[in-house]
């Protein structure tokens, strides 16, 4: 299912897998490796995966972005655990991340509390735990208008947030 929500992507190449590994000090499980080089940085459009699991009482949480194999691992963020490896994002700066101690289970980091929220036993279950987002559950509005500064509006396009 994941893969019809995809709008974009860019390739990895098994060297460049390799040398994020080695960057990292890690071994990537097979399921992320085959990911990297299908669908390097992919961008999604109206995709969530359900926490079945959430200590954070969270039901969902939106997949917005996949890192590139150059920027997975390395974000520059004040105070981040060197033991994440962040790999993907949703709309609002919260990433999804591995442990490098424990490189199966897939995570949420809210980054304004720093609270972690268990989603998934591996990458391949991540992965088919992402399906379309369901809005049927958001109240509907009738004759609202909005201005939206067209600059902002022209970032989210690109961004595929609208």
């Amino acid at each position: 299912m994941y893969k019809d929500l995809i709008y974009s992507t860019e390739r990895a190449t098994e060297r460049s897998v390799s040398e994020m590994e080695e960057r990292l000090g890690i071994k990537l499980s097979a399921h992320f490796r085959e990911f990297c080089q299908n669908f390097g940085n992919a961008k999604f459009k109206d995709a969530e995966i359900v926490a079945k699991h959430s200590k954070l009482n969270q039901s969902s949480y939106g997949v917005r972005e996949f890192f590139g194999v150059e920027k997975v691992g390395a974000l520059e963020i004040e105070n981040w655990n060197t033991d994440y490896i962040a790999f993907a994002e949703d709309a609002f700066g919260n990433f999804f991340i591995f442990k490098k101690s424990e490189m199966d289970a897939v995570y949420f980091l809210e980054h304004e509390t720093d609270e972690l929220d268990y989603v998934a036993g591996s990458f391949e279950d991540f992965l088919d735990g992402i399906v379309k987002a369901n809005y049927d559950d958001l109240p509907s509005v009738k004759n609202a208008e909005v201005w939206i500064d067209p600059e902002f509006l022209k970032l989210q396009k690109d961004l595929g947030n609208a």
